[in-house]
């Protein structure tokens, strides 16, 4: 899942393939979360979390976005509860 993360947060950077890296995060983070015992991801967590705080989410696509919270929400992170600064939600 950390290999994973650091191909997306890679290719965030903006290299045309990061839908690319985005669907083999999320792909990770599905079979994973269907594994039957706990998988400590608290550092692609981590990642997920930076690229969400450092990334101007108004310039991302719906399609982006949409992709970008799912992954959130597969690797256990509470993204309705999430704000980006006091009072502005980050979904």
């Amino acid at each position: 899942m950390k290999r994973a993360m650091v191909r997306l947060e890679a290719a965030a950077a903006g290299d045309p393939q990061a839908a690319d890296a985005l669907a083999a995060a999320l792909e990770v983070a599905e079979t994973i979360h269907k594994m039957p015992f706990e998988v400590n991801i608290w550092q692609a967590q981590n990642i997920w979390n930076d690229l969400l705080r450092r990334s101007d989410t108004n310039y991302w696509t719906d399609e982006w976005k949409e992709g970008f919270k799912k992954l959130g929400e597969t690797m256990n992170i509470k993204v309705d509860q999430l704000v980006i600064e006091e009072g502005v939600s980050a979904f």
